[in-house]
């Protein structure tokens, strides 16, 4: 476990886990204001032999303590945010009772219980395949590659492994336009868009 303090959560993310490491090599924490699938949490104590009980630090995570509550990131192949807004994750064993929130996406909150409840029982975490990562990965592509200067028949031919420049009807050009747009409304949205499914 990692606990370290932090400041009021009102930019991006809540603090990096471990400041040694650059940011491609450890993972942010998210507030709930980027991240609509960031659970609200109370934490009840209970009894030790409770098979819900949790206990800090049982399983790999990070703790941020902030002024207002505790923000929780709980390790694993696809990382679980909590926001702490009763009761103390750090005080076990206790029961954590998540809350929806109906001015959030709810069937993305839906899913991190499902997963929260799964790494409680010990069973594999369900994961939601994001059928839009391919297309956004290759748009952050495309935007270094503006950067560089390249044109648009370099993307299409190199980027896009395509020769067939512009293509019949210029399919081909027309395609890496929208990719071009794409590449710039990522930039212009930041983490923000992609967390909340607006790309």
């Amino acid at each position: 476990m990692r606990r370290q303090r932090s400041p009021a959560s009102d930019g991006a993310c809540t603090f990096l886990p471990d400041p040694s490491l650059d940011c491609g090599r450890c993972g942010p924490i998210w507030t709930a204001t980027f991240d609509p699938s960031v659970l609200r949490i109370r934490c009840e104590p209970c009894a030790a032999d409770d098979p819900w009980a949790f206990r800090w630090p049982n399983r790999g995570g990070h703790a941020a303590v902030a002024p207002d509550r505790q923000h929780v990131r709980l390790d694993g192949a696809e990382p679980l945010r909590l926001d702490v807004v009763a009761g103390s994750i750090l005080d076990g064993p206790v029961r954590l009772e998540p809350a929806l929130c109906l001015d959030r996406d709810v069937e993305r909150q839906i899913l991190a219980i499902r997963r929260l409840r799964a790494l409680l029982a010990g069973d594999p975490l369900p994961v939601e395949p994001d059928p839009r990562l391919p297309r956004l990965v290759l748009a952050l592509r495309v935007l270094d590659a503006r950067r560089e200067g390249a044109s648009l028949r370099a993307i299409g031919t190199v980027l896009l492994d395509n020769s067939d420049w512009p293509g019949e009807g210029e399919w081909m050009k027309s395609a890496v336009r929208r990719l071009v747009a794409l590449a710039g409304a990522l930039q212009k949205a930041g983490p923000r868009g992609v967390l909340q499914r607006r790309l």
